[in-house]
Parts: C-alpha cells; structure tokens; sequence
C-alpha cells in the first residue's frame, strides 16, 4: 500500500453553460471566467504485481467564478467546488 497526500495549483478552463432552463429562465447561455485556484488531494496505490498497481484517488478543487447571461449581461457570483474520485491503473519502472 502507498498512501499519499498533495496539494497543487489549478487552472480551471470552462465554457459556457446552456441548457433550455437557463433559456425557459431568461438567462440564454452563462459565460464563466476561466480561474487560477488550487486543489488538494488524497489517495492510495495498491501494488498488483511488479511495477503494476491500481490507484484509488480523490481531489477537491474549490472554484469560485464570476458567471456572466449572455442574454441579460447580468453578472453573477459562482461558487462550484468539484470533488473528484478516480480509479486507475499505475506502471512504475
């Protein structure tokens, strides 16, 4: 087992939010800013065999952001806060 903790930066790229609420609401698409932040993460590797292991990994990258209607041009504070698990493979040599 190889447990382990990090912490990192993070450059959120986005793209505008559609959808037909956000139209039916008045608001048409949401442009996002695209923001520096950070994220913090923890995981374990589990050794298979040799250099092969699986990983088990979570992360949590808070994103605040400033969104913008495309159709009203009204500007409004975002706060998404993503918490990722991912499962994959490890080759170490």
């Amino acid at each position: 087992f190889d447990p382990y903790i990090g912490a990192g930066a993070a450059y959120v790229l986005t793209n505008a939010l559609s959808s037909p609420d956000l139209n039916a609401g008045g608001s048409g698409r949401v442009q996002l800013d695209d923001e520096l932040g950070y994220y913090l993460n923890a995981g374990i590797g589990i050794r298979i065999a040799g250099g092969l292991g699986l990983v088990v990994d979570g992360r949590y990258i808070p994103y605040e952001t400033t969104s913008r209607s495309e159709l009203t041009g009204i500007e409004q504070d975002l706060d998404f806060s993503p918490r990722l698990l991912s499962v994959g493979l490890r080759l170490r040599f």
